[in-house]
């Protein structure tokens, strides 16, 4: 029994050598237990302990600081291919079913207490939306289609395109950017959208902006960036598709893609880092330097640690970590009733 202990508290060492130091590591994305397999195709969050991610199926997942859990919704036949949080209690989801009788785009909103069917004015599959405010947002998709949310409702905006817009990134009521297929590149002035020239003919499918002067939109192996003037491809060493962006600041900026592919721009040039999964990460939303989520195909969930210590561990840790503490306990546990047992004789 001696022997056998001591090969538990060995095991549990190793584990906790191994678990403790990915837990507390700098610059680590770690796996994270995840409550479905569904393909997540958007992540969202407002602060570190509030978040949604959606996709496939309808699936709706809600982060409260703790953990994902499935939350209902109205839509489970649609495909949510965009979520978008103001605030905890104003959260807006995109996108679309196909029942063999034609398309219908779908909007849900969240006010705190659940999601609940919005009014769509067109037919069209939406991709992308982006809210300023309660009362100001956007929102893209099929065909070039574009709404505009007023604070009431939902409204046809005209588009200078007819090529699929697949994301949109409003920075105020007179500067905003989409992007799509065929390396569409549209802005918005406050009066109308218009085309802008691409430095390169790519699909793009994310755009993220830090301000009306810096930005980045990513695609099929490309990264362009906006310097307030023009957009201009920017080497990267992604070598396939590249599925989302998170800009923090100019020198803060994250991008993911095909394979669990992460690349992080410094300011000055794009390194790739080091994945937890080679599961295809479909969508990151970075809180702060310290912390940011990337979700993508059967149900992935990977969170940036940074430099902050992170007290949680992740479930693939945890579990073989319970067994040993659960045999450790039983084993002494047994052992003392055994000391007991020998009393009594």
């Amino acid at each position: 029994m001696k022997s056998t202990i001591q090969i538990c508290l060995l095991f549990l060492a190793i584990l906790l050598f191994v678990s403790v130091p990915v837990a507390r590591a700098e610059s680590a994305w770690l796996n994270w237990s995840s409550p479905t397999v569904a393909e997540l195709l958007s992540v969202s969050l407002v602060n570190a302990n509030d978040g949604w991610a959606v996709g496939q199926d309808g699936t709706t997942i809600h982060w409260n600081g703790s953990a994902w859990n499935i939350v209902a919704n109205p839509v489970p036949y649609a495909w949510l291919y965009c979520v978008f949080m103001s605030s905890p209690n104003d959260v807006w989801a995109v996108g679309g079913y196909n029942l063999g009788y034609g398309d219908h785009g779908t909007i849900i909103h969240w006010n705190g207490t659940e999601w609940s069917n919005v009014t769509n004015p067109m037919t069209k599959f939406l991709y992308g939306i982006h809210m300023i405010d309660a009362s100001n947002g956007w929102a893209a998709g099929q065909d070039g289609a574009i709404i505009r949310w007023n604070g009431t409702q939902w409204s046809n905006v005209a588009s200078p395109t007819p090529m699929s817009l697949e994301s949109i990134d409003v920075i105020d009521a007179s500067d905003g950017w989409a992007v799509g297929l065929g390396g569409t590149v549209i802005h918005w002035n406050g009066v109308q959208w218009s085309n802008v020239t691409s430095p390169i003919v790519s699909d793009f499918f994310s755009v993220s902006m830090v301000n009306s002067s810096d930005g980045w939109a990513v695609g099929f192996g490309s990264t362009i960036h906006w310097n307030g003037t023009a957009w201009n491809a920017v080497t990267n060493p992604a070598t396939g598709f590249l599925s989302s962006v998170s800009t923090l600041n100019v020198s803060d900026v994250w991008a993911v893609g095909e394979g669990g592919t992460i690349i992080h721009w410094n300011g000055t040039q794009w390194d790739n880092k080091t994945s937890p999964t080679g599961n295809w990460l479909i969508s990151v939303c970075m809180v702060s330097a310290s912390d940011g989520w990337a979700v993508g195909t059967d149900g992935t969930i990977v969170r940036w640690t940074g430099t902050a210590w992170m007290p949680e561990f992740s479930a693939i840790l945890i579990l073989p970590m319970l067994i040993v503490a659960t045999l450790l306990a039983a084993l002494a546990f047994k052992k003392e009733r055994k000391w007991v047992d020998e009393i009594k004789r």
